[in-house]
């Protein structure tokens, strides 16, 4: 008898839990795609920040480098 009581009560939890997820909030797919727009524009902002340290970065070692072997030769 126990074993149809966890039995019956699984169904009812995995039914329960079906009925939640079928009556869940529609999406707003104009609000998704405006929130990723955002998203990407940020992430575009972040790696051009990026870029530009590391082409500084690749200048100064270059300078760096230039001045080592005018002083070594």
């Amino acid at each position: 008898m126990l074993c149809m009581q966890l039995f019956a009560a699984v169904v009812q939890n995995t039914c329960l839990q079906l009925l939640q997820d079928y009556c869940a909030p529609k999406i707003n797919y104009a609000d998704v795609r405006k929130r990723v727009q955002h998203a990407f524009a940020e992430k575009a902002y972040e790696i051009a920040d990026a870029t530009a340290a590391v082409l500084s970065l690749s200048k100064e070692g270059a300078t760096l480098m230039e001045e080592i072997r005018a002083q070594c030769s």
